[in-house]
């Protein structure tokens, strides 16, 4: 834990490792409720940003909710 922080720490990931479904989970509901950005989750569970949104995107279509790129 770093000197002055409140939180340890979490590192869902190691470096070119899996990833756990439920850190996935844990990740997509994040993004999904509008808590953090998908930048933010990804670097708070230390995963790569296309796995964070990966994560997301699967969340919301198993929501039956459609992710699109398209823009506003």
């Amino acid at each position: 834990m770093r000197a002055g922080s409140f939180v340890e720490p979490v590192g869902f990931t190691a470096s070119g490792g899996r990833v756990a479904l439920s850190a996935l989970d844990t990740v997509g509901y994040l993004v999904g409720d509008g808590v953090v950005s998908v930048d933010v989750a990804a670097r708070w569970a230390r995963m790569a940003w296309h796995t964070a949104h990966g994560a997301f995107v699967a969340l919301a279509e198993r929501a039956g909710i459609t992710v699109s790129d398209q823009g506003w």
